[in-house]
């Protein structure tokens, strides 16, 4: 298992896809917090003197997690893509081993980015309400922003490398990430509240402390929205750990 998850790293890092992914994310997370103090008080936004306001400005990183899945999809489907997966079963037949190192690695820099992405939009946002008039975040809050980005960003790459597994197509796995993310989840969300809330992007949003929809529907709390977005990486990672081992590479 250590072999293959010392594998499983150097693939990623010897390799210059992830780091494109990870730099549109952070710079992605750090443009939505200056846009959000820049609109804030208006558009429907909260203004600067509350608390919501505070905790979408600090969890601006949220907003780069659906980058981290995309960088799960491609990690899955690569080695579809190159060729390189017959090799990597031959080498390690065990094809549920292979798969746990995959989703081990993407997990652990899934969650580095996540601390990176906090540590960002919490600098992006000192910067930005420098010498306005705002409400002040508690110690606790943040670290609890800062815990929800960590989780949010390792459970998204988890469930991008599951998705991957079971797509095995790197540009129909991409695709429809985008589609799913961009488009119909959104449009869920603001339209459907009462199912968009039970969705991945959602639960992400409870889980960041989000708590109104643009139209006026509420996100599930803090504990709920972690317990969902837990629930999805089991149900997809266990589909994934049951279906790789039994299809056929080709």
């Amino acid at each position: 298992m250590l072999k293959q998850i010392r594998s499983e790293f150097q693939k990623i890092y010897t390799t210059r896809t992830w780091l494109g992914i990870i730099f549109a994310s952070l710079v992605f997370s750090a443009m939505t917090v200056f846009a959000y103090a820049q609109i804030a008080g208006s558009m429907g936004m909260p203004n600067l003197n509350t608390q919501e306001m505070m905790t979408l400005l600090y969890g601006g990183a949220a907003t780069g997690v659906s980058l981290a899945l995309i960088l799960g999809v491609i990690g899955a489907t690569s080695e579809y893509r190159y060729g390189t997966i017959d090799h990597t079963y031959l080498v390690q037949p065990k094809r549920y081993v292979v798969l746990y190192a995959k989703l081990l690695i993407h997990g652990i820099i899934g969650a580095i980015l996540g601390l990176v992405a906090f540590a960002l939009a919490y600098l992006a946002t000192t910067v930005a309400i420098s010498g306005k008039d705002h409400a002040e975040i508690s110690t606790s809050e943040l670290f609890t922003i800062a815990m929800a980005t960590i989780a949010a960003y390792a459970i998204y790459t988890m469930l991008g490398v599951a998705f991957g597994s079971l797509v095995r197509n790197q540009l129909v796995g991409v695709a429809a990430t985008f589609v799913w993310i961009f488009i119909f989840e959104r449009l869920l969300v603001v339209f459907t509240p009462d199912i968009g809330k039970w969705l991945p992007g959602g639960a992400v949003n409870g889980l960041f402390g989000v708590t109104a929809i643009l139209n006026g529907g509420k996100y599930f709390d803090r504990s709920t929205s972690g317990a969902l977005l837990i629930a999805y990486a089991i149900v997809l990672i266990g589909l994934s750990l049951f279906f790789t081992p039994r299809r056929d590479v080709s």
